[in-house]
């Protein structure tokens, strides 16, 4: 089953829509699931989990009791996508974790989608407790790094989470357009906000303080009637060199007709 993953990315600057999974993330790596082994003092702790769709083993399934909520019976593990198995002395127990109807993506940073995606799936309160399992998928270009731990959640010992790379987990833009003003725009329009702040500052200030009225309650009224002057000589200075030597040689051009 090839699952593709569309998400709509915005910020103040921009939109873009970007697509996730172009490759079913562990289709074939130990048939079509993952496996992560932790041993204790208590004994072992099997996590099995497919992103794609549910799991499939072509040897060695679960074996542990309890596992009628993920195929029961001589197909443990083949109707969930997720799976927990604890040994103990004697016997194994199985939890289910997730199931695939339930799989839903975010972000890992929603800052930085570049990151990658965080894939879940819970129990859809079809057992108690209700369980979940988060599967991080980073963003890999140089290829698939498998998961290695599986740690609890922020939210209970029954919410998992762990971490692999993968190229899927690499984000592709497939529409981008342009959002607000940009960086530059934004300057602009804080500069103008600090002008208008400061001019009215000033003229209540000037109005209620000192008394003025009309054009002289704007502040440095003085500064503003010179401002168009010192423009235009801030013009003229980088033009005033061009214009001598223009000058100069049509007068010159003028001269040697005249003789």
């Amino acid at each position: 089953m090839h699952r593709a993953l569309y998400i709509i990315f915005t910020n103040h600057w921009k939109s873009m829509t970007l697509f996730f999974f172009q490759q079913c993330v562990g289709a074939v790596f130990l048939g079509r699931f993952y496996k992560i082994s932790a041993k204790s003092k208590d004994g072992e702790t099997n996590y099995w989990f497919q992103l794609c769709e549910h799991m499939k083993f072509n040897f060695n399934p679960p074996l542990c009791e309890n596992c009628e909520g993920c195929g029961g019976l001589g197909h443990c593990g083949e109707t969930c996508s997720a799976l927990v198995s604890s040994s103990y002395p004697g016997y194994s127990l199985c939890t289910t974790l997730g199931y695939p109807e339930s799989i839903y993506y975010s972000l890992i940073n929603q800052d930085k989608p570049e990151q990658g995606v965080r894939v879940n799936m819970t129990t859809c309160n079809k057992s108690k407790p209700n369980c979940s399992f988060s599967v991080l998928v980073y963003c890999s270009h140089s290829g698939f790094e498998p998961p290695k731990t599986a740690m609890n959640g922020t939210s209970g010992e029954c919410n998992l989470e762990t971490a692999l790379k993968h190229p899927a987990g690499c984000p592709v833009v497939t529409n981008m357009s342009k959002k607000g003003w940009g960086w530059f725009g934004s300057l602009l329009f804080m500069l103008l906000l600090i002008f208008v702040v400061y001019v009215a500052v000033g003229i209540g200030y000037r109005v209620t303080v000192l008394g003025a009225s009309g054009f002289e309650a704007i502040p440095n009224l003085d500064t503003w009637r010179a401002l168009p002057s010192k423009i235009q000589l801030l013009v003229e200075y980088p033009i005033s060199p061009c214009m001598r030597v223009y000058y100069g040689f049509t007068e010159n051009s003028y001269s040697r007709m005249s003789t």
